[in-house]
């Protein structure tokens, strides 16, 4: 669900025009727009092109940073980077944090080389025609045919809505749900036998905990998945390992820029345990982690309609792509999300079913149509079995 469209094309105007067009200004990332906050005052002196390459590493580095963290965010993102930051790039960043590329391509014009101010606004400065010749020739050995290409974002939601994780149950089938394991594997082998539900639905957050050697068991249980009933979801703390691992596939500013985001806690602890990863062993476990990892999954039983998710979501809405981010890195005001869930769902069959975060005076029933399954500590963690649209809820402790 996390989605990627990068905007190619050397007709600058129709693609501003566009993203106007599909409603996508806030989620829309400008190299351009930041080199004009570097830019001095006289840019907006009449008939004047100012917007030149000046700061030109200082500015790619910014842009880095704040596409690094909007990525990290999981919401959607769209870009036009022109030559500034490579598609190979892009497409590494896709991969670590588990976004899905699009493609939206504007041919050039017949006389784009003859009249490209007609194509390019007011404040853009052109490149010299030899310089011009050398992006049409890039722009026309462009390899797309294996890309996802878009006419508009209709063609986005149309892509999710075929490859929506939704599951259909019957209403005297069991289901499991399964809270935070955080690393704790030894617990993991004490649930009951899969194979005596319909489904099982695990609710992210597998590593960082108090087993040693747990978290790295745990994600590889994860990331590979365990059959055809069981339904592994993303949580915030997988965001840990997708950086680390991510630090090992970049290079230059883009692998300083990521390193500096992972919490010194990770590296002293979890992280030991993926420390024999080279870059191609990083890579196959990220993709492993992008195929098996969804972001939420709806499971209908006949009567109802449940919403699985990590964080929880304050609104049905939020597993639309521009907001999917919200429901694995949510943050920890569960209170007011799920209060806010059962609000906009009255009078429906909508039920919220996540992990993530507790409430002060915990109770997985405190708020009708939510039911809050995250554990009390790193110890221990929440099952909640439910069947004909009745929940029993138990705790799985650390006795040790």
């Amino acid at each position: 669900m996390k989605s990627l469209i990068i905007l190619k094309g050397l007709d600058r105007k129709a693609k501003l025009q566009w993203i106007n067009e599909q409603n996508l200004e806030n989620y829309f990332l400008d190299f351009d727009i930041l080199r004009r906050m570097y830019s001095m005052p006289d840019l907006l002196y009449p008939n004047r092109e100012v917007l030149g390459k000046s700061f030109g590493s200082a500015v790619r580095r910014n842009y880095l940073e704040i596409l690094i963290t909007r990525l990290g965010k999981g919401c959607l993102l769209v870009v036009d980077t022109g030559d500034e930051i490579s598609d190979t790039l892009l497409e590494s960043l896709a991969l670590i944090f588990g976004y899905t590329t699009f493609y939206a391509i504007w041919n050039i014009p017949q006389d784009y080389l003859g009249k490209p101010k007609k194509y390019n606004p007011d404040y853009y400065t052109l490149p010299k025609r030899s310089e011009m010749e050398k992006k049409v020739t890039e722009f026309l050995n462009l390899q797309l045919s294996n890309k996802n290409i878009i006419q508009s974002f209709s063609d986005v939601l149309k892509y999710w809505e075929d490859n929506e994780p939704r599951y259909k149950v019957g209403w005297n089938d069991s289901v499991l749900h399964v809270s935070d394991l955080h690393s704790n594997y030894e617990l993991y082998k004490k649930l009951p036998k899969f194979k005596n539900y319909k489904l099982v639905v695990f609710h992210g957050d597998y590593i960082d905990g108090p087993e040693q050697g747990g978290s790295r068991i745990l994600m590889g249980i994860a990331k590979n998945g365990t059959g055809k009933n069981t339904i592994w979801l993303e949580g915030n703390h997988e965001l840990r390992i997708r950086r680390y691992l991510g630090s090992k596939i970049l290079k230059g500013d883009a692998q300083d820029i990521i390193q500096s985001t992972i919490p010194q806690d990770f590296l002293d602890t979890t992280a030991t345990e993926f420390a024999d990863f080279d870059n191609e062993k990083s890579k196959a476990f990220l993709e492993s982690m992008n195929k098996n990892l969804k972001m939420y999954a709806i499971i209908e039983d006949g009567k109802n309609i449940y919403i699985c998710t990590h964080s929880g979501l304050a609104l049905p809405d939020l597993i639309n792509p521009k907001y999917i981010g919200n429901v694995i890195y949510g943050n920890r005001e569960m209170g007011k999300i799920d209060r806010s869930f059962m609000d906009y769902t009255k009078d429906t069959n909508l039920y919220s079913v996540h992990a993530h975060c507790k409430y002060n005076d915990w109770n997985p029933n405190r708020y009708k149509r939510v039911i809050n399954i995250d554990p009390k500590d790193e110890n221990e963690i929440v099952c909640a079995e439910r069947q004909k649209g009745e929940w029993k809820i138990w705790e799985i402790e650390n006795l040790r």
